[in-house]
């Protein structure tokens, strides 16, 4: 492949990228203009009308033909552009969700798109990375990976170095990576060999390439069944509509193109596809605000979550590690500087120390060697490539003078035994300058004490007693009742390093001493928290380090439960059954000490008793709870991508302040479905009662099937996309979150409809009887102003859930927009002389103008009076979280 230890240069990647195709699987194509056409005409409600513009054209009714067609015309392309733009919007958000990769180039590790991978680049791996593309192992430590997804195997393969023949199964190629699967354990270094089409995955791709059919979620499943219901109901309505106007002596022609029109006009169509936009803008509204929604249907479930379970660091806190404090051979030292620079301070009480004792030197040294963290200096900015904790240890090494790079010269490293939950420490076997062997440990205090035998004290180790680890103990409660999170390091020579087991390297080590890590939290967390408690969200923290870092950071941050704080540690929840778990999970607010797998069993705990659980993991441990949680949430940032993969959410910047914003944006999203559907079933109900009530009375018809197909364009499409746009409600997170049992039409959404459509309904058919005495296209012009300025009244009130809520004109310009393009197109029916002759109206005169807005405005506010008289407001129907 031509590449070295180095890694290619730029020059040479980007030569290759010329001769290489790019490092992606080739996706389907999108719908063409022509198949946009032939979906648009593929509807039920179009092949409706254009089997009534033929019948028109039959019966030599030009003018309606070309009317209706036109029309269709109208929606169709409103319909097409609707999609192009959705497509665009899905393949924007696919651009935020591209992985990315840790390659060597020209001898430097740098994160690069995933896609600008070329045959010959170096990678490197870690557990819980997603490998980039097909790839040889160079180098490994413990590594393996999950190829499920390639050979069915569900357990994690053993992956090393070496040469397999050509023949071997797949599964069987333990020398090689395959793109798309994930590492699960240990790290390493590979060489790429194919990409994109080329690699393993591609080739199975290629045989599968085909239109995507995107399924609906289960907001969209109930509505396709609501629809077909209302489309029953409404053929049914249209054929005695239809019979009674043959009975009464109208022409079969005329009552044949007014029940079609009162079906397409009555049936609220565009619902699906309006829950279809609301969603598509909720993730691009969500996008906006640092999180990608990688499961549609989590939209849904965001409104009812009344549970948060979240990490501490890097979500509550801001991530950026620094070690203030240090406890070596029995004093305490400060250190200061702020973030990774390597520029600091040593104190020992408030005397500034020329350099670190023999014993620091110790520490920082075995800090230094037992990391996988990497400093670099970007742009004027030292940043931390790596674990922030390590990369704290690497720049207070740095400021006593003991850098990685210097190290590395003369300790090699020989072994790493990764850090894993069940031993909660990690070592590194070393070469020292002097050819002999060493270990290095770092870990939780209770985890390297008691592995210890003696402490480094001066120049030399001496028996580690009772009293020097009551002292060592009471030293780490101290810390971390200030909130540091601390890590003990200890080192030991090996004399016989070849026969030793890992229990056998990591016991028996010499104490070199605490170091007290600062992680601030972040500074938006308390009014975050103080929104989830409004909105009757309990908030969980769980956390591995110790118990006094845990409670000090809840209170510093304001979090409370109900009856105060009650926290619990891991070892606390293993000695716990299932019955005491649950008796006791309502009052427990914080978790300290806490492995992945307790976590797990906190979600199941949770969801067993109803809630609606929300998860945040960045770990490939964290997997498992993340994907069992009702909305697992993984961190952007620091998340690997096998919790990424599970979840349903991704936060791009890590914030627990962010996760909140998605909770609102979530019942946003809904409550604004809602008032679509509440402003679009509601008109619609209108419409029908005015055309059912005319008939049963013995009465023309008030409106011709053209204006009823012009009153549904004018009024359906784009005011209720534009309701769907609405932002959300500053008073949101200002109520408990509904129950999943609530439906769309929970509370009282269902009478609103009802009792507004009949309102809009018989006030129409009133004003239509009075102006029967003026005639019939006075009379006509009449029902159509009533209906289309009740239709305008009601896009604006039907946005609040509470009758005492102000109706907000100017914070969506859209909605204004289209409300008085709907009005302007209904005045343009009624007044212009052309429209007069097309739709069989006449101009109104001032004075039944305000008849009409009169009617209007009565009927809103009987029907605002009507919510008033509710058992409750809809805010108070959608449940209490019990937590």
């Amino acid at each position: 492949m031509g590449s070295q230890e180095q890694g290619l240069s730029g020059e040479e990647a980007a030569l290759r990228r010329r001769v290489f195709s790019p490092n992606r699987l080739t996706e389907s194509p999108g719908l063409s203009v022509w198949q946009l056409i032939k979906k648009q005409l593929g509807d039920v409600m179009v092949t409706i009308l254009l089997g009534a513009a033929g019948f028109c054209l039959a019966a030599e009714k030009y003018t309606d033909a070309i009317t209706i067609i036109t029309i269709l015309l109208i929606n169709g392309l409103l319909g097409i552009l609707q999609e192009i733009k959705a497509h665009k919007s899905l393949k924007a958000l696919k651009k935020l969700t591209v992985p990315t990769a840790q390659v060597v180039r020209e001898g430097r590790q740098i994160t690069v798109c995933a896609e600008e991978l070329v045959p010959g680049d170096l990678i490197v791996l870690h557990a819980g990375d997603r490998v980039p593309a097909d790839a040889v192992l160079l180098r490994s430590v413990n590594l393996e990976a999950e190829e499920s997804s390639l050979t069915g195997e569900a357990a994690p393969v053993s992956k090393k170095p070496g040469v397999t023949p050509p023949d071997t199964p797949l599964g069987e190629r333990t020398n090689l990576l395959f793109m798309g699967t994930c590492i699960t354990r240990g790290s390493g270094a590979a060489l790429v060999v194919a990409t994109g089409m080329a690699t393993e995955v591609g080739k199975i791709a290629g045989m599968m390439i085909s239109e995507e059919k995107p399924e609906l979620t289960p907001l969209q499943q109930t509505l396709a069944g609501m629809n077909k219901f209302i489309v029953s109901a409404c053929f049914i309505i249209c054929a005695v509509i239809f019979s009674l106007g043959l009975l009464r002596g109208e022409g079969i022609f005329d009552m044949f193109l007014t029940a079609v029109s009162m079906a397409v006009a009555a049936i609220p169509e565009g619902l699906t596809a309006i829950v279809t936009i609301a969603l598509t803008l909720g993730v691009y509204r969500m996008s906006k605000s640092n999180t990608i929604v990688r499961h549609l249907p989590t939209l849904e479930t965001l409104g009812c979550a009344n549970v948060i379970c979240t990490d501490k660091t890097g979500t509550i806190t801001k991530n950026e590690m620094t070690v203030r404090e240090v406890f070596c051979g029995q004093e305490k030292y400060a250190l200061t500087g702020d973030g990774y620079a390597p520029e600091g301070k040593l104190f020992l009480a408030d005397r500034e120390m020329a350099g670190p004792t023999p014993g620091l030197r110790k520490l920082f040294r075995a800090g230094v060697l037992c990391n996988n963290a990497r400093l670099s200096l970007e742009n004027g900015r030292w940043v931390v490539h790596g674990d922030t904790t390590e990369g704290a240890l690497l720049t207070a090494g740095a400021k006593m003078g003991i850098k990685k790079e210097d190290l590395e010269k003369i300790y090699s490293r020989v072994e790493e035994i990764p850090f894993d939950a069940d031993r909660r420490l990690m070592t590194v076997i070393c070469r020292q300058p002097d050819g002999s062997m060493a270990a290095f440990s770092k870990g939780a205090p209770e985890t390297i004490l008691p592995s210890c035998a003696s402490i480094w004290s001066g120049s030399a180790a001496s028996p580690l007693n009772q009293a020097s680890r009551k002292k060592i103990l009471a030293q780490a409660e101290q810390m971390a009742g200030k909130a540091f999170r601390v890590m003990a390091l200890a080192w030991k020579p090996l004399e016989d390093y070849g026969a030793l087991t890992t229990a056998e390297a990591e016991n028996n080590l010499i104490f070199c001493g605490l170091a007290g890590i600062l992680d601030p939290p972040r500074p938006e967390v308390k009014g975050a928290l103080a929104a989830c408690q409004s909105a009757g969200v309990k908030v969980i923290i769980i956390s591995g380090d110790h118990p006094l870092t845990v409670k000090a950071i809840a209170k510093e941050i304001g979090l409370s439960g109900a009856s105060g704080n009650r926290l619990i540690t891991g070892q606390e929840l293993d000695g716990m059954d299932d019955a005491a778990l649950a008796r006791e999970i309502g009052a427990i607010n914080l978790i300290a000490r806490a492995a992945p797998d307790h976590k797990l069993r906190l979600v199941k705990a949770l969801k067993q008793q109803g809630h609606v659980v929300v998860m945040t993991g960045d770990g490939v441990n964290d997997a498992p709870a993340v994907k069992e949680a009702d909305i697992g949430v993984a961190m952007g940032i620091n998340g690997t991508d096998l919790t990424k993969d599970v979840s349903a959410l991704v936060l791009t910047d890590d914030h627990f302040a962010t996760l909140v914003k998605a909770i609102k944006e979530g019942r946003s999203i809904f409550a604004n479905i809602r008032h679509a559907i509440r402003y679009l079933v509601a008109t619609n109900v209108g419409e029908v009662v005015a055309m059912l009530g005319a008939t049963l009375l013995g009465m023309p018809l008030p409106l011709t099937p053209l204006l009823l197909l012009w009153l549904n364009l004018s009024g359906d499409g784009l005011p209720a996309i534009a309701l769907v746009a609405d932002p959300p409600d500053p008073n949101q997170m200002n109520h408990p979150p509904r129950k999943v049992k609530d439906g769309l039409f929970s509370g009282v959404l269902g009478k609103q409809i009802l009792r507004r459509g009949l309102f809009i309904g018989l006030s129409t058919v009133a004003v239509f009887k009075w102006g029967l005495g003026k005639g019939i296209p006075v009379a006509r012009s009449l029902a159509l102003g009533v209906l289309g300025v009740s239709q305008f009244f009601h896009l604006f009130d039907c946005r609040k859930d509470e009758p005492s809520s102000p109706i907000k004109l100017l914070n969506n310009r859209y909605l204004l927009v289209a409300g008085f393009l709907g009005l302007l197109m209904v005045l343009a029916a009624i007044q212009l002389p052309g429209a007069n002759r097309i739709f069989l109206t006449r101009p109104l005169f001032m004075g039944e103008w305000l008849v009409v807005w009169g009617i209007s405005l009565i009927t809103a506010l009987l029907d605002d009076q009507g919510f008033l008289t509710a058992k409750k407001p809809f805010g108070q129907l959608r449940g209490q979280a019990n937590v």
